[in-house]
């Protein structure tokens, strides 16, 4: 070990002496104030300089089905699942629905809500609400119209009243298409109309529908589905203005018409802004994007992440699937995954051409509309976040699986060997202690030092001061030989010089530990 953290030095020492590092920005912004957040490594935001390193994302892992959907009031086409966190525990709702293509008939389609503590197990509450079958011995917390695509939410906005605590959006009627209107909640439980008339109108409006208040902007975001023609692309305004008789003509695509997504905003949740596309790299393709799954990271909340499914119609891996048995829909065709994406403002997003959830072995998997991750990362362990998505997806065996992550663990920058360097941009940061999250092999290390905003060395904080760090360990003091206190240096502007070998960084953050949370 010793000998590798001597390469690593000389490495450290070539670069400072050469410069040799590769700029990722060619205009060094004014200073980033961090305050005290933690920051992932989810896009080259914060990155100046990278050299010997790369950005590299991480694939989550299945960690086995959570429960199956073999109630009457549930069944094979169960799906949209989203969840929340709502006081001591995790709440998650999705759509119950065996005879979903029933267009029109009560019943085809309702909402269902499970629980957890620890989002490992899941209960499915007695709720005794509405009928079905029979029996009100179910957990069953919507029935009627609006239910193919509902979905709801914990409002945090401090200026709506108790009996508004929760809302929902779904459509007016039990169509596939349709604008939509508005529901509240008093307990997450119990439902009711708040106007159930077009709220939000245009495009099909028939996917799950990502809502939630957000802080920072103090205003409700919402995360739609459109359409966007693959001759003219984002350049051409979504389509709002479709009259209502075509809402249930959508699903006759044009060919070359794909789905997308689109945002809208508001500050009282029954006026809403025109929808505009969200802003990708150019020199992506234009994919199908079935679904967005946008939410806050819970541990970086000024952070967005989705998990867009990426459909791909035109492409069926399973033989004799499409069109095949008396439960099969004639558009049951193609295959999808699951993309990764981040913003740091809701508009501009950071997504990933490479898949970050595939289908796998499970060749059930392999058939359409599978690999729909859901809104909601739940932390499950003291390193790990969870996040679930419907398996066998129109099989009779349909059912929830949860994938694991590393806490952070979207992206990490990766070195192999002989390892690199990483520089950010200038920071301004609150605190007295810098904190990371990482992971070296037994021969690898890590390494930091605080510089000032022109890069020059600050004494006590230098490479040749960092002790180096081994292991793994979500939460990782950074220590130097004059000790680990950085409050000298808050508030003012300075670069951080990561120098690693055969590791992994995931996050770093300054916070004063007494105060902080982790």
């Amino acid at each position: 070990m010793r000998s590798f953290s001597m390469l690593t030095g000389i490495l450290a020492f070539y670069f400072l002496a050469t410069g040799a590092l590769s700029t990722i920005a060619d205009d060094t912004p004014g200073a980033i104030d961090i305050g005290s957040r933690r920051e992932l490594f989810v896009d080259d935001f914060l990155i100046d300089r990278i050299e010997g390193l790369r950005r590299e994302q991480q694939t989550p892992i299945d960690r086995g089905k959570v429960f199956g959907f073999e109630q009457p009031w549930e069944g094979d086409y169960c799906n949209y699942v989203h969840i929340f966190k709502d006081t001591d525990r995790w709440r998650m709702y999705y759509r119950g629905a065996r005879a979903e293509f029933e267009i029109g008939e009560t019943g085809s389609s309702n909402i269902c809500l499970a629980e957890s503590v620890d989002g490992l197990k899941w209960t499915k509450p007695n709720l005794g609400l509405y009928e079905f079958h029979g029996t009100t011995d179910n957990n069953v917390t919507y029935l009627g119209d609006g239910t193919p695509n509902w979905y709801c939410f914990k409002d945090d906005n401090p200026a709506e009243p108790a009996e508004r605590r929760y809302k929902a959006i779904g459509k007016l009627n039990l169509s596939f298409g349709g604008p939509l209107g508005v529901m509240t909640s008093p307990d997450g439980i119990h439902w009711q109309w708040w106007k159930k008339e077009p709220v939000i109108t245009g495009g099909p409006l028939d996917t799950l529908h990502v809502v939630r208040w957000d802080p920072a902007r103090k205003m409700y975001l919402a995360f739609l589905r459109n359409w966007v023609p693959r001759t003219t692309g984002f350049g051409v305004p979504p389509e709002i203005d479709a009259p209502p008789s075509e809402y249930n003509t959508w699903y006759h695509p044009v060919k070359d018409r794909v789905r997308s997504i689109v945002l809208c905003t508001s500050t009282d949740f029954l006026n809403w802004s025109r929808q505009q596309w969200l802003v990708y790299d150019e020199n992506l393709p234009i994919e199908h994007l079935y679904t967005n799954a946008a939410t806050p990271y819970f541990r970086a909340p000024h952070i967005y992440v989705g998990f867009p499914m990426r459909y791909v119609p035109e492409r069926s891996v399973i033989a004799g699937w499409a069109n095949s048995g008396e439960n099969q829909h004639p558009r049951s065709i193609g295959c999808s995954d699951a993309v990764f994406m981040s913003s740091r403002d809701g508009l501009h997003w950071n997504r990933g051409a490479e898949g970050f959830a595939r289908p796998g072995l499970d060749q059930q998997n392999w058939t359409d509309r599978n690999m729909m991750i859901a809104p909601g990362v739940v932390q499950t362990g003291p390193g790990e976040m969870s996040l679930y998505y419907v398996a066998h997806y129109g099989h009779e065996d349909c059912h929830l699986r949860r994938l694991g992550l590393r806490l952070d663990g979207f992206f990490a920058i990766h070195a192999g060997f002989p390892g690199g360097q990483l520089v950010t941009r200038p920071l301004v940061f609150d605190g007295n202690r810098l904190v990371i999250n990482y992971s070296t092999s037994a021969v690898g290390d890590v390494r930091v030092a605080i510089e000032d905003a022109d890069g020059h060395p600050i004494p006590g904080y230098t490479l040749s001061d960092a002790h180096e760090l081994v292991g793994d360990n979500i939460q990782q003091v950074v220590s130097w030989t004059g000790g680990a206190d950085v409050s000298p240096l808050a508030g003012t502007p300075v670069r951080l010089r990561f120098v690693m070998a055969d590791s992994d960084l995931y996050s770093f953050r300054f916070m004063t530990p007494k105060t902080d949370s982790p």
